[in-house]
């Protein structure tokens, strides 16, 4: 595995995911296809030059190299992840984009520390509740623990939010208070009904925090939202927010 470390290969080129992903070849040195191929964020059209962009969730930073190069030099991003690991690989992939800064952090609704339960048979499932994890659920770690009202005003003109962040969306608008009143925001937030639930609370929940602070759903109807979690409440859907404001 070129530029890794901790991992190892099983047969058939199959790559067993321990630690940090940068790329993965075969035994004659041929890069091999991504496992997990990542389709552009729809956020990034939202994007102008100089905008700031928060990256909540960030992984090894899939989305965060598309909206660097879409807010240019000019503009900020901060990616904000739980796991040390993916934190690290992502500071690694944007170390030459310099207007771009990588807090490893889970966030949640208060300042501190928290326990995170990492998957260690897929880096890109971490969670602060142990019961959505698939296995291995007993590795965790002690993690920084931050509010996104803590984190928000270190990006100068902030003018997007993504939010991936394994069921602790509830957790992340219980800390938001200040920043769910800017109007000059879009917001692209993954919804997960079975990993909320895990986590104490609801799609409901979640939806309804947003309607109270004027946010609405730009691509379907709150009511289609809703009614898709309780048809499929272990599947995600991803919504794109603006203010009813704007």
């Amino acid at each position: 595995i070129a530029g890794a470390e901790g991992m190892t290969t099983a047969t058939e080129h199959r790559v067993v995911l321990t630690q940090v992903v940068l790329h993965a070849t075969d035994e004659h040195g041929a890069t091999l296809p991504d496992p997990w191929p990542i389709r552009p964020c729809p956020l990034t059209a939202f994007l102008q030059p100089g905008d700031g962009v928060l990256d909540l969730g960030a992984n090894v930073g899939q989305f965060t190299r598309d909206f660097a190069r879409k807010v240019g030099t000019s503009g900020r991003v901060l990616a904000v992840e739980a796991d040390p690991f993916n934190a690290m690989t992502c500071r690694l992939l944007a170390k030459d984009d310099h207007h771009v800064q990588v807090l490893s952090a889970a966030i949640a609704d208060k300042d501190g520390m928290v326990r995170l339960y990492r998957d260690a048979k897929n880096s890109r499932r971490q969670s602060l509740w142990r019961a959505n994890l698939t296995h291995n659920r007993d590795v965790w770690s002690w993690v920084p623990a931050v509010r996104l009202d803590t984190v928000a005003p270190a990006v100068p003109n902030l003018k997007a939010i993504k939010v991936d962040i394994q069921g602790a969306e509830a957790a992340m608008l219980a800390g938001a208070q200040e920043t769910l009143q800017r109007t000059d925001l879009t917001w692209y937030v993954e919804l997960w009904p079975y990993g909320l639930a895990n986590a104490g609370s609801g799609l409901g929940e979640v939806v309804a925090r947003f309607q109270e602070a004027g946010w609405q759903s730009i691509e379907r109807a709150w009511q289609v939202v809703l009614s898709s979690g309780a048809q499929r409440p272990q599947g995600v859907q991803n919504v794109l927010l603006r203010h009813r404001s704007a």
